[in-house]
């Protein structure tokens, strides 16, 4: 948490806490530090992927879904662009 504080703009540390509270079941402050990494960097795979598992765990259905297509949108309108394997699981 520290380190969102003394760095506001770092979408990695707001990615590492989500990722942390995560794997601590505490599902609402993951999603709101996920949803923040994504706000500062758009391209950021792991936060759209962990989001849309947070989503699909709680059983927000559709939610999971729309973060991904969101993803998917974020990522076509770049030349270059890949999406892994686990990215198109989640959506099928």
């Amino acid at each position: 948490m520290e380190a969102t504080i003394l760095n506001p703009k770092d979408s990695n540390a707001f990615l590492k806490l989500g990722e942390a509270y995560y794997k601590n079941t505490q599902f609402a402050k993951a999603e709101e530090n996920l949803k923040r990494s994504i706000l500062l960097e758009k391209n950021n795979k792991e936060a759209y992927s962990l989001l849309s598992s947070i989503y699909t765990k709680t059983e927000k259905y559709e939610a999971s879904i729309s973060i991904l297509k969101n993803a998917i949108e974020q990522f076509r309108m770049r030349k270059n662009y890949t999406i892994n394997s686990n990215f198109l699981w989640l959506y099928w």
